[in-house]
């Protein structure tokens, strides 16, 4: 029993930091982004060309990646999770608005993915070590203009 229990505790931790950073994101509060994530986070975009490397160099493109006057808002779910001991692998659909502040009436761009998150327990708590991005459909215009390459030793993806 309380192998079950465990078992669903973390699963239960694993989906909620990853709520967490994206609803941090969207708030723009990035001192609780900065808490979701390992030092060594990776993101990348399995079919656009886009790779970060660094927990505070991601944080440092989310504060600039969006037009001046717009806003973000992710919808998550599902989010399943898998667990291999103190690592774990969660996946989620998120449905993605990019919208103007203040004009609720305004066109909005809006984005589906499949996201892949690789999650460790680092100090009792989970952290997302990397994100793998999957696009599933756009609509609106492209979200991202250019490639991004950011990071030590990062490589845009094809």
């Amino acid at each position: 029993m309380n192998e079950v229990l465990n078992r669903f505790g973390a699963e239960w931790a694993i989906s909620q930091t990853v709520g967490k950073l994206m609803e941090a994101c969207d708030d723009q509060n990035w001192e609780k982004a900065r808490t979701c994530l390992s030092a060594g986070f990776t993101l990348h975009a399995v079919n656009q060309p886009v790779r970060v490397e660094g927990a505070q160099t991601f944080i440092d493109w989310q504060k600039t990646v969006l037009p001046p006057g717009t806003r973000a808002m992710h919808i998550l779910g599902p989010i399943t999770v898998t667990l291999k001991g103190e690592e774990a692998e969660a996946v989620a659909l998120s449905t993605s608005y990019i919208y103007r502040i203040g004009e609720p009436e305004a066109p909005v761009k809006k984005s589906g993915t499949k996201n892949s998150y690789q999650l460790r327990k680092e100090s009792g708590q989970w952290k997302v070590a990397a994100c793998a991005v999957n696009a599933m459909w756009q609509e609106g215009g492209k979200l991202l203009q250019d490639p991004v390459q950011l990071g030590s030793s990062a490589v845009t993806q094809k």
